[in-house]
């Protein structure tokens, strides 16, 4: 189970996001992360690029902590950062394109045994 913060952030046309992290995971059954991806095009946030009207639900592990949201049209450039704990992103645009949010879940500490 995860828990964390979920800014809904609007879109437009051109609104662009740009964040690193290690892996990127496909979406499964249940709308769940299903498994990780060789970095498909449209869900490459690394260098930054356009978050489109398409439905997006993937998760993000070993995520940087930071992210930049470019919101031309709306006049502001945001830069968020967070605690290392949080290094999971979920990136989630619903279907009609017109919001997009991100929740940054806790990472558990590693186990000792």
């Amino acid at each position: 189970m995860g828990m964390g913060l979920h800014p809904y952030v609007p879109r437009t046309d051109r609104t662009e996001l740009r964040f690193q992290a290690r892996d990127v995971w496909t979406e499964g059954g249940g709308h769940l992360p299903d498994a990780p991806a060789d970095w498909p095009e449209p869900l490459d946030f690394r260098a930054g690029r356009p978050v489109d009207g398409t439905w997006r639900n993937n998760a993000y592990t070993g995520w940087a902590g930071q992210a930049e949201i470019r919101q031309p049209d709306l006049g502001y450039h945001l830069r968020m950062a967070a605690s290392p704990i949080y290094g999971d992103l979920m990136l989630f645009v619903p279907a009609d394109g017109t919001a997009w949010r991100w929740s940054r879940k806790p990472t558990p500490p590693a186990q000792t045994t």
